[in-house]
């Protein structure tokens, strides 16, 4: 599959899987749109990193647990690169609670941004894909995060 000149989203960029994924893709020839949120500085180094394999890169900000900034990340990426063609959604949260101890407000969080984020994000990403892919996967959770990744 020929890749050179496509465009790819993927959410969570800067760290961890999202950021392997991104710069693989980069490798092959795909410019990126590098999603982050609060990890500013990584997504900055992934999109260099990006860029030094010839590819453009760009990053976006944006909290995936508003559905509202979603729809204006997908806005910016169309209104940078005009396309998208390939969604990964890697952007995840693993609370460092103890399941017994997590509240209510850090489990709607959680729910926000690994269940409803990837949902709306490639809700909102399928109009500007064509003949796209989208690919969905978990990002392995650290020990003592066992129970609440098992959602």
């Amino acid at each position: 599959m020929d890749v050179k000149g496509k465009v790819a989203l993927v959410t969570g960029a800067g760290v961890r899987v999202g950021r392997e994924i991104a710069l693989t893709l980069a490798r092959r020839g795909m410019d990126l749109a590098v999603h982050y949120n609060a990890s500013a500085g990584p997504a900055e180094e992934t999109v260099e990193e990006a860029r030094r394999a010839g590819v453009r890169a760009e990053a976006f900000q944006a909290d995936l647990a508003d559905v509202g900034r979603i729809r204006d990340l997908v806005a910016a990426i169309e209104a940078a690169f005009g396309r998208l063609d390939v969604l990964v959604n890697s952007a995840a949260i693993f609370p460092r609670t103890p399941w017994d101890e997590i509240d209510e407000a850090t489990w709607d969080q959680t729910l926000a941004v690994n269940l409803k984020a990837p949902f709306f994000t490639a809700w909102h990403a399928a109009r500007l894909m064509r003949a796209g892919d989208r690919l969905d996967l978990a990002d392995q959770p650290r020990r003592r995060h066992e129970r609440i990744a098992a959602q």
